[in-house]
């Protein structure tokens, strides 16, 4: 950042003494502290993208697992509907689930259908 490259600056400015040498020295640590600041924006730069697109991700599974489970919770409705039951269909979605994921489908099912 900028206040970082003007403290780093009056310090180097502090310590030196004249003399051409020096100056070179001087320019030659400018440069590398200005390159060094600009890799750290940019790699703060990055930071700040993987974070973006990790919230993204992490929103984007969420929609999934509730789309899933939807879609989990009406076969469960349809396979209980009507004369009988359809056990292999039951048997494919609470078998086939983890505790977690039944735990989405029964929260969906009885706000979907407002029973157990």
């Amino acid at each position: 950042s900028q206040s970082y490259r003007d403290s780093v600056k009056g310090a180097i400015e502090r310590r030196c003494w004249s003399g051409s040498h020096l100056m070179y020295l001087q320019m030659g640590l400018e440069d590398d502290v200005n390159e060094a600041a600009a890799a750290v924006e940019e790699a703060v730069d990055s930071t700040v993208a993987m974070q973006r697109h990790a919230v993204l991700l992490v929103r984007e599974l969420d929609a999934l697992k509730e789309f899933v489970a939807a879609c989990d919770a009406d076969s469960v409705h349809a396979a209980c509907k009507g004369f009988g039951t359809d056990e292999t269909a039951l048997s494919s979605i609470i078998c086939g689930r983890t505790k977690e994921q039944l735990l989405r489908v029964d929260r969906v099912y009885r706000s979907k259908h407002g029973k157990t």
